[in-house]
């Protein structure tokens, strides 16, 4: 317990570029594999990612050694990541800005026509032909069977979808064309929210730096920005 309270003392010294990590480690999903007042390393268990924040190079230098056969590892600084990609054969991704949703209420919106539904395997050809940063049939089909993706319908026709990622945030967030700006990514991910304040977690999710779209629809929603990027690091590259 205690090593639990001073990675959240440290982690919660910047709440909003951390929150992956704490939801982690207060959803029960984390191993903490180092802990100081300078950094915490931790492995968030049921997705195999590593999740790491180092606040001086002495950190980093004791952590790295600690991530051993990783495909999946979450950044959250820059100065150590060349030897981190080097030591992981790994590839950096582009930066990504922490978005949170840090209120208590739920999110209450008017949504005529539109309805909300758990998806399940059946509809994974129409979420791989729609969202193409994942294109892993095991990943996607995982998702589903989850029971973490929902879709949105206008009649019988499937509009647009979103889900929680392995790690625990919100995404895989995708309207087709033919229905955008009619409010539905607004609708879905308001749904989602609900959904994780419901469970009593904090909702969060990620944004790819120059997604402007995306940003303008997390502020809306009353989402907070983190300053600081975090990217991510993976076996293949982006």
């Amino acid at each position: 317990m205690k090593d639990q309270e001073q990675a959240i003392s440290y982690l919660e010294s910047d709440l909003l570029l951390h929150m992956d990590m704490l939801e982690s480690i207060r959803r029960g999903r984390a191993a903490l594999l180092y802990v100081d007042q300078d950094g915490v390393l931790l492995l968030d268990q049921p997705s195999g990612t590593y999740m790491v924040s180092a606040a001086r190079e002495v950190a980093a230098e004791k952590m790295l050694p600690l991530i051993r056969n990783a495909e999946l590892i979450e950044c959250h600084q820059k100065f150590y990541a060349k030897e981190l990609a080097e030591q992981s054969r790994l590839y950096i991704g582009p930066d990504c800005y922490q978005a949170v949703y840090c209120k208590e209420q739920r999110i209450s919106l008017e949504r005529t026509g539109i309805k909300i539904e758990q998806l399940d395997n059946t509809f994974l050809s129409a979420v791989k032909a729609q969202y193409h940063m994942i294109q892993e049939d095991q990943y996607l089909l995982g998702r589903l069977e989850s029971g973490v993706m929902y879709g949105a319908f206008l009649g019988k026709e499937l509009a647009g979808f979103i889900g929680i990622h392995e790690e625990g945030s919100i995404g895989l967030l995708e309207v087709l064309p033919e229905y955008r700006r009619r409010g539905i990514g607004m609708a879905l991910e308001a749904h989602m929210v609900n959904i994780m304040l419901d469970k009593g977690w904090t909702p969060f999710g990620q944004i790819i730096e120059g997604n402007a779209a995306s940003f303008s629809l997390q502020k809306s929603l009353g989402f907070s920005i983190a300053e600081q990027p975090l990217f991510w690091m993976t076996s293949r590259p982006e």
